[in-house]
């Protein structure tokens, strides 16, 4: 992240699986209680159930994880981030990550995530039951609305458990936080400072330090006068050997 931040990168090109790295790398570093923080704050889900009850003592954040196929259409469904919060051995909540840069959504590729999340010995309708999936960088789109769909007719629907964030989205909502604990305004302050640096900032308003005073502007408008046209007559033309007189 930082060789992006510091203009030390000499490739312009950012890619998904980078940017996955950068946003969520950082949370294996902190606690366990900073890192669930991190990410429920990213997503909007601090003062939601989702953060009430046991705190996490153990957080573990999976890149790219397989998840096994079940239904003969491959080996393996491999979503983009899967973050685990465990209170001892208990199961407190699981997010599973899609992230999108520049690119869209594949047929079935969320409904295919929901369907096969596992973690250890819990089976996907309990994993599902304390989960949310997010899709990150995605606008809603015809592809998602087809796949909510299936997983209705399926009977694994999302309900609110599936969320949607633009990148602008998540820019604005992290601008919004400030003077978080030490690590996670660290981690803030830096995925604010990449995601600008790509061209993706919220609006934070004008600086009122650096307006200045102006007096009153006096505009004073002349009349309006019809412009004189002068008449003309017909013009006579002849043609005499190709010539115009």
């Amino acid at each position: 992240m930082q060789d992006w931040i510091r203009n030390k990168r000499r490739s312009a090109e950012l890619y998904e699986d980078e940017l996955t790295a950068c946003v969520f790398g950082p949370l294996r570093y902190m606690e366990p209680g900073h890192a669930w923080e991190a990410c429920l704050l990213l997503l909007g889900l601090s003062d939601s159930t989702q953060n009430s009850g046991p705190k996490p003592t153990r957080v573990c954040i999976r890149f790219w994880p397989h998840f096994t196929r079940t239904d003969g259409e491959g080996r393996h469904v491999e979503p983009d981030a899967h973050v685990v919060a465990w209170n001892g051995n208990e199961l407190l909540g699981t997010i599973l990550v899609e992230t999108k840069w520049k690119s869209g959504l594949q047929k079935n590729q969320l409904i295919d995530q929901w369907r096969f999340v596992t973690v250890h010995d819990n089976d996907g309708a309990e994993v599902r039951g304390c989960s949310k999936h997010v899709l990150l960088g995605g606008q809603p789109c015809r592809a998602i609305e087809d796949q909510m769909q299936v997983a209705q007719e399926q009977g694994i629907e999302w309900g609110d458990r599936l969320i949607v964030l633009s990148w602008y989205r998540v820019a604005a909502r992290l601008v919004e936080l400030r003077d978080l604990d030490g690590p996670i305004e660290t981690w803030r302050q830096d995925l604010v400072a990449l995601l600008e640096h790509h061209g993706i900032s919220a609006f934070d308003g004008f600086p009122c330090d650096r307006l200045e005073h102006v007096h009153l502007m006096q505009w004073q408008f002349e009349a309006y006068f019809a412009p004189a046209v002068r008449g003309v007559g017909l013009l006579n033309w002849s043609f005499t050997g190709g010539n115009a007189a």
